[in-house]
This record gives C-alpha cells, sequence and structure tokens, in this order.
C-alpha cells in the first residue's frame, strides 16, 4: 500500500512551540484506540533526561507498519538511529505481531539508507514526489522487510554471539585478545 504523499516543514531549532504541539498530539494519538502509532523518545544512557531524537511506528494496512526516525545533527554518526531502529523493528514482528515494515527515505540520506540495509531491509522503488519539504517536492526511496526475514536475521546474529561467547570463555582467549588486539607494549 502506498501511502499518500505527506507535507514536512523543517523546524527551526529554537522553535519551542512547535515541538510543544507535536509531543501534545503525539500524548493524544496515544490515547486512542485502536492505537495507530507508536513514538520512543532516543537518550544516551548516560543522559536520559536528555532527548536527542525520537523514532515512530505507524502502523498502516494489515499487519503492516512504518519506521521512522530522528537524531539531533550534532549526536548523529554515533549509533543512535542504528540502536533505535533494530529495537522498534523487533518490537514491531516480536509483540505487535506484524508482517511487513517499511520505510521511505530520502535519496540523499546515505546513513539511513546503510541503516536499513544493515537490518536486512530491501529496496522497492521510488516513491516519486512524495514528501513537499522546504517548499519542494522530494521522492523517497522504498524500503521494507518482512518477518521471515527478520527472524532469519535473528537466527544469525544469535548464532554468532554464541560463537563469539564460547570463543571468549576458553582459557587463554583473554590473554591472546589482549596480544592481538589490546595492550601494546612499546
Amino acid at each position: 500500500m502506498i501511502k499518500p504523499a505527506t507535507t514536512r516543514k523543517r523546524r527551526s531549532p529554537g522553535d519551542r512551540g512547535q515541538a510543544v504541539a507535536m509531543i501534545e498530539g503525539t500524548l493524544e494519538r496515544a490515547r486512542q484506540e485502536p492505537r495507530v502509532e507508536f513514538y520512543f523518545a532516543v537518550a544516551k544512557a548516560c543522559d536520559e533526561a536528555r532527548v536527542i531524537g525520537f523514532a515512530r511506528i505507524g502502523l498502516a494496512g494489515v499487519k503492516a507498519g512504518t519506521l521512522d526516525y530522528a537524531i539531533a545533527a550534532g549526536e548523529r554518526g554515533h549509533g543512535y538511529a542504528t540502536d533505535a531502529a533494530r529495537t522498534l523493528t523487533s518490537y514491531e514482528f516480536a509483540e505487535l505481531g506484524l508482517h511487513r515494515v517499511s520505510a521511505a527515505i530520502g535519496p540523499d540520506n546515505a546513513r539511513s539508507i546503510a541503516l536499513v540495509a544493515k537490518l536486512g531491509f530491501s529496496r522497492e522503488g521510488v516513491l516519486r514526489d512524495h514528501v513537499f519539504m522546504n517548499g519542494a517536492w522530494r521522492d523517497s526511496l522504498l524500503y521494507s522487510l518482512l518477518a521471515p526475514e527478520w527472524q532469519e536475521n535473528n537466527v544469525r546474529l544469535q548464532r554468532a554471539t554464541e560463537a563469539f561467547n564460547a570463543a571468549i570463555s576458553r582459557p587463554g582467549s583473554a590473554e591472546s585478545f589482549d596480544r592481538d588486539f589490546g595492550k601494546k607494549s612499546h
């Protein structure tokens, strides 16, 4: 199902009124039954009081959802979006029982394209003139992940984690790790 074009306006960082209105709208929609979206704040583990971004699940169609996320410009490149997207994708499949999750990404957003590829999403195509932003229409690239693909990725990750844990639990593994990767003598 192709979603209708949306209109987005970039907010200036200091526009507190718009931020408050967005949060109030999010809280109001969270009380609706049945729920059609879920918002999650993204914060650093060392400073949970400071929100550095958000992640969103939108329910669309039968057993289908969308994935959206944004991280503050100064906090990008540290894996926060990857952690948020991985956590929400798992929540969509494991907790909400969805069959399909999609993400629409701007063609110039190389980091998000790499992020969804890392999570196993496949490119489906182009949504032409999908978003109106900064006074112009913009295409979006559509990516998706299906429940069986997500499950297969999780099994592979679990096996790799078990192999890694077994390798580091062998006698002498810490010493060989230090020798090969850690402590260096000068």
